[in-house]
């Protein structure tokens, strides 16, 4: 049990390494940095999220990217959504109903991260619409057909419903989801400490003795209301003084938007999926 309990959280918790900043949006509707869209599928995609807009308010933005290693190689999937949705401000920020689908071809790995306003209830069905209108075509490299497809379901049964003030359809899920869904949760809450706890368990990478590393982190520029800030991530090992060190993105602070979007946030609720 321990060897399990180590190896997830080695999992989770990857060693620090340099990320480069949050790329900056080109479009409210489709940010498609990982090209994956022709010209055609960009202007359908784009017309069903503007009429999503305009008929309901909602905003709703599908982001590629090839993969998340370049901007946060030391965060979960689920924190790097959550971030990224934060770091633009996607949706309004009274309502908080934005809803961002991530694609990472190369990570072959997406999400759809919802505003804080969406409860804990429409996780499910967010995983029920990846499940079945985004990774059937994304199995078999179909990318441009699973983003339409998903882009689709995910605006008539979570986006226009939501709308409306309809409950999020009942789950007929098993015990084992909702043990999983509060393993997560619980995760996502204490991940900060988790990981501290993961670095103390590794391997130091000079000496090679368990148990020695330390981390220390730093703000060296506090975000703002408009601007990212950054920090440092420093190892330093008790038995042999090695030290190496990173840098990572402090997200804005709540309420902050980017180009074309109104300054929602999200309090990390989505469903994950992968192939």
């Amino acid at each position: 049990m321990r060897q399990f309990l180590f190896a997830m959280i080695v999992c989770l918790f990857p060693m620090a390494s340099i990320a480069q900043p949050y790329p900056s949006p080109i479009s409210p509707h489709v940010n498609d940095f990982a090209q994956l869209l022709d010209t055609e599928d960009l202007g359908e995609v784009r017309g069903m999220l503007k009429s999503l807009k305009a008929d309901t308010g909602i905003q709703m933005t599908i982001i590629t990217l090839e993969s998340q290693a370049p901007y946060a190689p030391d965060e979960t999937l689920e924190d790097f959504a959550t971030n990224l949705f934060n770091d633009w401000g996607i949706g309004d920020a009274t309502r908080n109903d934005g809803i961002l689908v991530l694609v990472l071809p190369d990570d072959r790995a997406m999400r759809i991260e919802l505003g804080a306003g969406y409860d804990a209830s429409w996780n499910n069905e967010a995983g029920r619409v990846i499940d079945r209108s985004y990774l059937p075509s994304f199995r078999i490299d179909k990318y441009a057909r699973g983003i339409k497809d998903g882009v689709a379901d995910t605006i008539a049964l979570l986006a226009r419903p939501y709308a409306k003030g309809q409950p999020a359809p009942k789950s007929n899920d098993s015990p084992l989801v909702f043990i999983v869904g509060l393993f997560a949760g619980v995760v996502f809450t204490f991940r900060r400490w988790l990981g501290d706890m993961a670095t103390k368990l590794r391997k130091c990478p000079s000496c090679m003795h368990r148990g020695a590393l330390s981390v220390r982190r730093t703000t060296t520029r506090k975000a703002s209301s408009s601007t990212d800030g950054s920090g440092r991530k420093t190892l330093h090992c008790i038995r042999c003084d090695h030290s190496e060190s990173s840098s990572y993105v402090i997200s804005r602070s709540s309420g902050s938007k980017k180009r074309g979007f109104d300054g929602g946030r999200s309090s990390g609720g989505g469903a994950s999926g992968r192939w």
